[in-house]
């Protein structure tokens, strides 16, 4: 299996309560197998965990089919260094 890389927003939250998080990253999930798109909000401590547990189980990891070319030097590239097998 190949994936594609995708975009994570940092949105504000706008309706925010008293102990809520300022901001969460948004996210939209795309199943090709079953043509459902599915939301995702996590906040800074979950996207820590799923990149933590991202990097404990490369061998688990899709290998990344990305839409663009991205250049050697970007943030990216740096990131996705730390997936290599």
């Amino acid at each position: 299996m190949r994936t594609k890389l995708g975009i994570m927003e940092r949105v504000r939250n706008k309706d925010r309560k008293t102990s809520a998080n300022a901001y969460y990253y948004a996210v939209w999930l795309n199943d090709f197998e079953n043509l459902i798109y599915t939301p995702l909000m996590l906040t800074q401590s979950e996207f820590n965990k799923a990149t933590e547990r991202a990097r404990k189980n490369k061998e688990d990891m899709p290998l990344l089919d990305p839409p663009y070319s991205i250049p050697n030097d970007s943030l990216w590239t740096r990131i996705l260094k730390k997936f290599q097998r």
